[in-house]
């Protein structure tokens, strides 16, 4: 994971961190192995948008989002930008 091609960048913003946190849900879609985000196992976004018990501090996220449906929104928002833009 630490090796080349991947790159790290210090997040400096917090529109650049609600970016990332949307393009890594979001990399199971565009990668076409998951419909949905919610439908890959290995992402916390199933965990967050759903209604089970979690130890992730879903509230203070959502919070930070403006509530759940904002977080929801802002993925798909993000998506729909995403697979319009052609720097991605």
């Amino acid at each position: 994971m630490f090796q080349t091609p991947y790159k790290r960048r210090e997040i400096t913003s917090e529109r650049y961190l609600g970016n990332a946190i949307a393009y890594i849900h979001l990399n199971p879609v565009t990668a076409a192995l998951a419909d949905r985000p919610e439908d890959w196992p290995h992402s916390s976004y199933a965990e967050l948008v759903g209604e089970s018990e979690t130890v992730i501090p879903r509230e203070k996220i959502f919070d930070w989002f403006g509530g759940k449906d904002s977080f929801i929104d802002f993925h798909r928002d993000f998506q729909a930008y995403r697979d319009t833009a052609s720097d991605f």
